[in-house]
């Protein structure tokens, strides 16, 4: 596959596709795992604080508003890892 990696493709089991070059491609050099990423540590952070929100007893009654909060502040860390 000479021919593709010239012509700018990357290929990963039999899939080429092109990387534009960008900030963000350039940021993400260092990090070789999603964990080392600032934004998915604070992500955590968040998750956490959504957490301590909803054992309020003002959300004691509304299970299905604390739950979707729940679970969206968990998406935020699972997104950013399924991206990296």
């Amino acid at each position: 596959m000479p021919s593709r990696e010239r012509a700018g493709l990357k290929s990963v089991e039999g899939f080429a596709f092109r990387i534009p070059d960008s900030r963000f491609k350039r940021r993400l050099v260092g990090y070789k795992r999603f964990e080392e990423l600032p934004v998915w540590r604070d992500s955590l952070e968040l998750a956490l604080a959504i957490y301590a929100l909803t054992t309020a007893p003002a959300l004691g009654r509304q299970r299905s508003l604390r739950d979707q909060l729940e679970r969206a502040a968990l998406s935020i860390s699972n997104n950013i890892a399924e991206g990296l």
